[in-house]
């Protein structure tokens, strides 16, 4: 933590005790993240140590970032599980939001897994059948977890896993709170269908818990890779790879986690009750009674040596059109040249992995072309969005004598946008100097018609402002703005300029958001 870092810490933390010197004696700060502040603290009128989840000050104007604390909060409170954290208290004390939960003594699996590399086949199989049993008790009641990770399952010192951090979770109930479309979670746990953006449920929770299973055995995860995309596609479409193996008991672990790292949610576990039962009945799991003298004969396999299944006669390749398909979206979201290359390196990098396996040149030869194609299209449109629009504007130094510096702005149009996209912004701001100053403020804010003016549920407008320097009479502006949590319809935005001669222009348009 920097210099800076730690006074803000500080800073806080003395904010936080004063807020909540009543009830709580905030004795020190035990984690934090990009999301929340936790602290350990001792409640007094109880007498006992708890842990206080803060939101951090800094982010306790974000809408969506305080929306999704108190769901957190909310969620997780509903749950009564003996391995998922309970909840004591939820409030706010301006500027303060917190919930106040079980302080949990023991380490999580993540700092097990740093500290020992792997775990032994037993802690395994229990962690799976606790988690696996919070996972089912959650679902019943509607609640998709959706980050299941080693850093959210804490071995607690009387020797339960315990589930923690609610913050991305679904409720099965409550549209407002599905995220159709958008991958949300940790990359390097995610089920194919979450990394896809399709509807999960519990069986998406399960595969998540494999990964980590997995992990705890082998001592590294089944997928990784250098970007978020390139791990995200491997779950998609990439074999599991089969480790090395020694034990009666790491084949028979393995038989299970296998089938819970299942590409389609169908040919996994279907409830929590079929999970356990695995784990606990020996005698069914694959491999369980199969004896090895010696070496085992997995042992010749290389690491990456994938689990494959046999197919017969010519088969489609769905693998492909995903990998296409993802990166033609991806592509089609990235404005700057720069990062079009990056997707297309990616893409193109998997495709040759997977047509150099499976055979299909054709099928290879006609993705690449397309995703060329793609991005010859998207670095032209770079190149011409970097144009300025500004008209010529005359000057002394042309023999005129304009009675004033010209001095406009031009935004250029969006139309429509679809869901999940960035909104990008493009204007010019024309007739200032090289180095002259001046402040750009846009806001996008929900037009409301007729009784939704009155009635409808507000949305809060999308503000953000720049201070800048022209670069000559012609200068050209990009901002991106994230605009993921809106809902459909009308948008109007508004750039206004600000010389520093006080001078104001402005220009104002609708879009149309469609989900």
């Amino acid at each position: 933590m920097s210099k800076t870092e730690h006074s803000v810490a500080l800073d806080d933390l003395a904010v936080v005790r004063e807020a909540l010197a009543d009830d709580y004696d905030i004795v020190e700060e035990i984690g934090r993240g990009g999301m929340a502040v936790v602290y350990r603290a001792r409640e007094r009128a109880l007498e006992r140590d708890v842990a206080i989840k803060v939101l951090p000050l800094t982010r306790v104007s974000d809408v969506e970032l305080v929306e999704r604390f108190q769901r957190e909060a909310r969620t997780s409170a509903q749950l009564e599980h003996p391995n998922i954290v309970p909840i004591f208290r939820v409030g706010r004390r301006d500027p303060v939001i917190f919930f106040v939960m079980k302080l949990l003594r023991g380490e999580s699996v993540a700092a097990r897994l740093e500290r020992e590399g792997t775990m032994p086949t037993e802690d395994i199989r229990q962690m799976i059948i606790q988690a696996g049993d919070a996972l089912g008790y959650a679902a019943r009641r509607g609640v998709v977890h959706r980050d299941i990770k080693p850093d959210n399952l804490v071995l607690d010192d009387d020797g339960r896993y315990v589930l923690t951090d609610f913050g991305i979770a679904r409720s099965l109930f409550d549209p407002r709170l599905t995220e159709t479309g958008r991958a949300m979670g940790t990359p390097r746990y995610m089920s194919p269908e979450q990394a896809r953006g399709k509807n999960t449920d519990w069986r998406s929770d399960m595969y998540g818990l494999g990964v980590v299973a997995y992990q705890c055995l082998t001592g590294r995860v089944p997928f990784d890779g250098d970007d978020n995309f390139a791990i995200m596609l491997g779950h998609v479409e990439s074999p599991l790879p089969r480790p090395r193996l020694v034990t009666n008991e790491e084949h028979a672990l393995f038989g299970v986690i296998e089938r819970m790292l299942a590409k389609h949610p169908d040919h996994r576990f279907q409830d929590a009750a079929e999970l356990i039962e695995a784990l606990e009945s020996t005698a069914e799991l694959p491999n369980a009674n199969r004896q090895w003298i010696g070496q085992s004969d997995v042992d010749t396999v290389a690491w990456d040596a994938p689990v494959t299944e046999p197919k017969t006669g010519p088969q489609p390749s769905p693998a492909i059109d995903a990998a296409l398909n993802k990166g033609m979206e991806l592509l089609r979201r990235q404005r700057p040249l720069a990062r079009a290359v990056d997707v297309v390196v990616a893409v193109s990098t998997r495709l040759v992995a997977v047509a150099r396996s499976r055979g299909r040149r054709f099928w290879l030869v006609v993705a690449v072309v397309m995703i060329a194609a793609v991005a010859a299209q998207r670095a032209m449109h770079y190149v011409a969005m970097q144009r300025s629009r500004c008209p010529a504007l005359v000057d002394a130094a042309a023999g005129t004598k304009p009675r004033g510096r010209v001095f406009l702005i031009l935004v250029d149009a969006i139309g429509t946008v679809s869901a999940g996209s960035d909104v990008d912004v493009y204007y010019d701001v024309c007739g200032l100097r090289e180095g002259d100053a001046f402040a750009t403020r846009v806001t996008i804010a929900k037009s409301e018609f007729g009784f939704r003016r009155f009635f409808g549920d507000p949305v809060v407008p999308v503000a953000v402002s720049f201070d800048e320097t022209a670069t000559g009479p012609a200068t050209r502006w990009h901002r991106t703005l994230n605009f993921d949590e809106m809902p459909a319809g009308v948008y109007s935005l508004s750039v206004v300029v600000t010389d520093r001669a006080g001078r104001r222009r402005e220009k104002s348009q609708q879009f149309q958001l469609e989900r």
